[in-house]
């Protein structure tokens, strides 16, 4: 083929051919050396050196430029082409065949004919080998092995899952025992009876054990191993710091009223931050310059003296060192004289006077009151994957009793203690309980989250009980928000409570003496739905409560009446079991147990038990015992006129509430600590604390705003009247140390 050059082919290819070969000659060989006409080359001395005539016409052939100019390749359908074939030549203007594209594309037709038969010949071995095993996989004895090999896979997999948890109980069991030979172990070191008592320096410091006896009797004093002895929370010293503080703020008013200090460009700018941000830059300039500021949205820093007659602007207002007038384009009004520096100084909070209060009081009540709200729908929708989950994620972590199954996952409800609020989940199954705080652990004071700092031990009592064993159905705050289980198998009572006033609430009762107290957040339907599925589904032999949780129901199935009457039961127990199916109980301060004053006479030195006289008449509430007292309620009573009927009442307080358990057990752990979260991180005045028995009683009998009856805890705990762990009480106005009661 022949590329169009610049100058086109030549006419005359013979004649080129001799011109070019004659040219292409000369310049082959070296200067100096010329071929002739027969072909030989003749050099710069004269020597001719033979060549054949074949050999210079080939030479001269492929130093022709028309031959060297055609050397590409080109590619068309993946197809290598020499240029020549692919365009044709063109020989005294006439395009030569394409044969030999034509021949090309054959040939390479030809060679990927060849190539794909041989990979078919290749492939069909295999290809009838795999429908040959298709084939035979589709049979029945094939079939048979399949079944059987995945019921042996089956078998192989349950196995191993038994085994791992069989694993998983042995590591459980092992880390229990360990944790209780510690415990044991530490209790033997710290003991103050033990040989190294001593060395340890225990000091015996105590403290209320969590959970009462089976007789529902606190009666075990355990050890404090973290004790805080609250030297900070002394009433005196908190006073005294707080005296110190409010003299150091009236000393620094004076100062201001007096003119004797001089605020600041850097002190003003800090006060007045809050009305302005604007000009900030143009007012600095201006008070470099050392002029005033008065305009409509900024503040005058210049240096301010208290006596001096300077005065400054902010949002429309202006105000004067003993006048503030307030300057507004719609209306004007003037505010009550007040020093400037001592509005300044007591001002904490960004105000625009430009605002309507209206507004402001719109906005703060204009609050969405079903943002925290979920739909019922939603609700059970999620239940089944939240159980599913729950198991998966933090319950199989316990070791399960063969045959166990889950009933039903509960959500949202609250396990509440003494101290604690802890919002969770219920899971149920057929032989435990199991419990997984979502929510952070709530101070049932103060009602704020708890942190590490403010328990200092998780639980002091639950961790030194002798009863604690989480394996064998117990479960306490040893790590505060962990996981929580209790066996069914020694669940023994359950009783219905009520939880602010609303009947949704359970307490649970352990033959290991653990009681529970469980709200549940639906109301009284998941509340019943709960206890019906303990009955109905679960596996509890020691369980002896009556199918309802009406507490008039319990009562009278429960015929405690009768065994008290013949002497088969204790006047304590009978109490405390009128207290339980009433709804009280030691898990919520708000519900604490409620036991009658007995004795009238705390004065005698000893007292004749034989003596009616020295008996509280049982037959009158405490607020009625004293006749003066009781007409004076009365009369209070029928004075009460503006009052609707329903509203009227006889006495102004109440016979049991958390500040009268806390009056109590002021001088003993967890309570001590319940006292000072009471009263804002410091103990109560002197004066109004619990320190003698006989000036306790006679405010119950005189006083018309104190009608409180006792708690359990002076029949059982007598330790509760002893300071032993020397708390800074504090001393009266009249000088008296507050320690024991006397």
């Amino acid at each position: 083929g022949s590329r169009a050059s610049s100058s086109g082919p030549p006419k005359d290819f013979s004649k080129d051919f001799r011109r070019s070969s004659t040219d292409t000659c000369s310049s082959t060989f070296p200067s100096g050396t010329s071929v002739t006409a027969s072909g030989g080359v003749v050099s710069g001395g004269g020597n001719v050196a033979p060549m054949s005539s074949k050999e210079a016409s080939l030479r001269a052939f492929l130093a022709n430029k028309w031959v060297s100019s055609f050397h590409d390749v080109e590619l068309q359908d993946e197809l290598a082409i020499p240029e020549q074939v692919a365009n044709g030549q063109i020989y005294r203007n006439r395009t030569s065949s394409t044969q030999g594209l034509t021949v090309i594309e054959e040939l390479a037709m030809e060679s990927t004919s060849i190539v794909e038969e041989y990979n078919r010949a290749l492939d069909a071995p295999f290809e009838n080998y795999c429908e040959e095993q298709r084939l035979w996989a589709e049979t029945e004895a094939v079939r048979d092995l399949e079944y059987d090999g995945d019921l042996a896979v089956k078998r192989l997999a349950d196995v191993f899952t038994e085994n791992i948890a069989e694993v998983n109980r042995m590591v459980t069991n092992s880390s229990v025992v360990a944790w209780e030979s510690w415990k044991t172990v530490y209790r033997l070191v710290k003991s103050p009876y033990s040989p190294w008592g001593h060395d340890v320096g225990f000091d015996k410091k105590w403290t209320i054990a969590e959970y009462p006896d089976r007789l529902h009797r606190r009666i075990i004093m355990q050890p404090s191993y973290c004790f805080d002895q609250h030297l900070e929370a002394s009433y005196e010293d908190m006073m005294g710091k707080e005296r110190e503080r409010e003299r150091e703020r009236m000393v620094e008013r004076k100062r201001l009223r007096n003119g004797n200090i001089t605020i600041s460009k850097k002190t003003l700018q800090r006060a007045s931050s809050a009305f302005y941000s604007d000009n900030l830059d143009a007012e600095d300039s201006l008070l470099e310059e050392g002029g005033n500021v008065a305009t409509t949205s900024g503040v005058n820093d210049t240096p301010f003296n208290g006596n001096s007659d300077a005065s400054f602007s902010f949002n429309g207002y202006h105000i004067q060192n003993t006048e503030a007038t307030v300057n507004n384009a719609s209306k004007e009004s003037s505010l009550p004289k007040a020093d400037t520096t001592q509005l300044l100084t007591d001002f904490k909070g960004p105000v625009n006077f430009n605002t309507d209060l209206t507004k402001i009081k719109e906005q703060e009540v204009s609050i969405d009151d079903e943002w925290h709200q979920v739909s019922e729908g939603e609700i059970a929708s999620s239940t089944k994957n939240d159980a599913i989950d729950a198991v998966d994620k933090w319950a199989k972590s316990f070791p399960w009793q063969p045959g166990e199954q889950v009933v039903h996952l509960f959500y949202p409800v609250d396990l509440l203690s003494l101290r604690v609020i802890t919002e969770g989940q219920i899971l149920l199954t057929t032989h435990a309980l199991y419990f997984h705080p979502t929510g952070d652990d709530i101070n049932v004071i103060s009602r704020e989250p708890i942190t590490s700092q403010d328990i200092k031990h998780p639980s002091s009592t639950a961790a030194n009980n002798n009863n604690n064993n989480s394996n064998s159905g117990n479960s306490t705050r040893l790590e505060r928000g962990r996981d929580q289980r209790w066996l069914l198998s020694k669940l023994v009572e359950v009783h219905g409570r009520r939880y602010s006033l609303i009947k949704q609430a359970l307490e649970l009762f352990f033959a290991d003496t653990h009681e529970l107290f469980f709200n549940f957040h639906g109301g009284s339907k998941p509340r019943d739905s709960f206890y019906s599925k303990i009955r109905g589904s679960c596996k509890v032999p020691m369980l002896r409560s009556s199918k309802s949780l009406n507490p008039r129901v319990v009562f009278r199935k429960s015929r405690i009446t009768e065994l008290w009457r013949k002497r088969k039961i204790t006047n304590f127990q009978y109490l405390m079991h009128l207290n339980i199916m009433a709804g009280r109980t030691f898990n919520d301060i708000t519900q604490y147990p409620v036991f009658p004053w007995i004795l009238s006479d705390y004065k005698s030195e000893t007292l004749d038990l034989n003596d009616s006289r020295v008996y509280r008449d049982l037959s009158k509430p405490v607020g009625a015992l004293d006749p003066d007292r009781l007409s004076q309620v009365i009369e209070r009573y029928h004075n009460l006129d503006g009052f609707p009927e329903e509203e009227k009442f006889l006495y102004g307080s109440h016979y049991s509430s958390p500040g009268v358990v806390l009056y109590y057990l002021i001088r003993q752990e967890p309570f001590t600590s319940m006292v000072i979260d009471l009263q804002s991180g410091r103990f109560d005045c002197p004066d109004r604390l619990f320190y003698d028995m006989a000036g306790c009683f006679r405010c119950c009998m005189t006083l018309t705003s104190d009608v409180k009856e006792l708690i359990p805890e002076f029949f059982t705990c007598p330790e509760m009247l002893s300071n032993s762990s020397n708390f800074p009480l504090g001393e009266t106005q009249d000088r008296t140390k507050i320690h024991d009661v006397v």
